[in-house]
């Protein structure tokens, strides 16, 4: 009996688009913050040099920063700032529409983290423990 190409089962083609598609990932929620935020902070609960968590796209990209707020202009939207990056403090102005999310830390500035030795590679599981002195990686 003769059957036609498109009815052969290695022909078939499914009805849904082949490879399947990706799912699309939801875009991130941004909280743009406000110069006047930070005059609220300020003035109502007196919290000048206290140090905030934040991203600063202009200068740093999407990395989180800890900032300690000098001061505010609301008429310029330009907020002053104290950045603590790991060289060094650094005095910076931004617009409002540079700041993304913020989180307050507090009056002292968070303990910067302590360094710890690196891990030991994976490898170091199948030295056997009499041979352990020839990898030093290994102690």
């Amino acid at each position: 009996m003769y059957y036609p190409p498109n009815m052969l089962a290695y022909n078939y083609r499914p009805p849904y688009p082949y490879p399947y598609p990706k799912p699309q990932p939801k875009p991130k929620q941004v909280l743009l913050v406000l110069a006047t935020y930070f005059e609220d902070e300020i003035n109502k609960y007196g919290r000048q040099f206290h140090y905030y968590r934040t991203v600063i796209d202009k200068y740093f990209g999407s990395q989180p920063v800890v900032v300690q707020l000098l001061g505010v202009d609301t008429t310029s939207k330009m907020v002053t700032f104290n950045v603590l990056p790991p060289q060094g403090p650094t005095t910076i102005s931004v617009n409002e529409n540079d700041l993304y999310g913020i989180s307050y830390l507090g009056p002292t500035p968070p303990a910067q983290p302590t360094m710890y030795p690196p891990p030991r590679p994976d490898w170091c599981k199948y030295v056997p423990p009499y041979d352990k002195w020839k990898y030093p990686e290994c102690k």
